[in-house]
């Protein structure tokens, strides 16, 4: 059997060779621990945000279907013609929306309000809930029959009125 030897007293070359296997393991598995340790934790938030993103769209589906349930009350409350700002803060509060603005513009009334819903939000630290606002302008003809017509106004209008 031959061997080999080093002059310099050290490690064989098979010695350095195995020496150097076993370092780049010892580099290579640690760091692919953590590439699948952070792709796993990418791929959780990535989940979690996907699932916050879809329970937030339809807390705003709520939100909408509350305010045309807000309109047909405020309809069915009144008589012909635009109904008085204290039946829709009154129904308003009923629905949970907040009765921010109402004005008159060309016969008819233009009242602003409110709406919110509420969503669970989870995340990798645990879960609570959230909740989405969205304003609704709605606007009452002053004629017999009341326009049922709903604008919705992105938040930020709704925050400054």
């Amino acid at each position: 059997m031959i061997r080999e030897s080093s002059d310099h007293g050290g490690a064989t070359r098979s010695g350095r060779v195995a020496l150097r296997r076993g370092c780049l393991l010892a580099l290579v598995v640690p760091l692919a621990i953590a590439f699948c340790a952070v792709a796993f934790l990418l791929y959780t938030v990535h989940g979690f945000q996907r699932d916050g993103a879809r329970a937030e769209e339809v807390a705003r589906h709520r939100t909408a279907a509350t305010a045309q349930v807000f309109l047909n009350q405020v309809l069915d409350d009144t008589g012909p013609g635009p109904p008085s700002r204290e039946v829709l803060r009154r129904t308003g509060e009923r629905y949970g929306a907040v009765f921010l603005s109402a004005r008159e513009k060309e016969g008819s009334l233009v009242a602003v309000l409110r709406f919110f819903a509420e969503f669970p939000a989870r995340s990798i630290f645990g879960g609570s809930h959230s909740r989405t606002y969205r304003c609704f302008s709605f606007t009452f003809g002053a004629a017999s029959d009341a326009v049922r017509r709903v604008t919705t106004t992105p938040t930020e209008k709704c925050e400054s009125s």
